[in-house]
């Protein structure tokens, strides 16, 4: 992300978004579910075998998008992205998060307390970045207006071909 922000010449971070969401709050809840995962991943055995393929194609997959999507973030600082990865998705970066978190979930399955932790933590992810698009949008829309809407009606939300 950093190189992106230097490529982009600022921040990818908006501090404008914080008139609609508490920084504060916002950055709790995410960074308590992501660091709820990293602890209980810990403890979660790796297998071999089918779950570790697949879940390392999604892992794999998933960091791909989001690298895509940073780059192509950075490409347009000042109107809305409607380019590259983005005529697919509002928010590829969010859609790259969830796979590569679903392929660790994938790999790590199991049943034990440390995995379901990881699957509470990651439901835990998932609303935190609902809460964060919908912010998110009501960001865009007052700030790109009739492009933004346009964009929306376009675009899906998150996978190119699920309205």
């Amino acid at each position: 992300m950093g190189i992106v922000n230097k490529k982009r010449g600022k921040s990818i971070e908006d501090p404008e978004l914080y008139k609609y969401a508490n920084k504060t709050k916002m950055f709790i809840f995410w960074y308590t579910s992501l660091i709820g995962m990293i602890v209980s991943g810990l403890f979660i055995p790796i297998h071999s075998g089918l779950t570790l393929i697949v879940g390392s194609i999604l892992f794999s997959l998933g960091i791909l998008i989001n690298i895509i999507a940073m780059f192509s973030f950075s490409t347009l600082p000042q109107i809305v992205n409607t380019k590259g990865i983005y005529r697919l998705s509002r928010n590829p970066m969010y859609v790259g998060g969830f796979i590569y978190l679903l392929g660790l979930c994938i790999m790590g399955w199991s049943p034990t307390i440390p995995f379901a932790l990881f699957v509470f933590f990651f439901l835990w992810w998932i609303l935190s970045i609902h809460k964060t698009v919908k912010n998110e949008e009501s960001f865009l829309l007052e700030k790109y207006g009739v492009d933004y809407i346009e964009f929306k009606h376009k675009t899906p939300k998150c996978i190119g071909f699920l309205k």
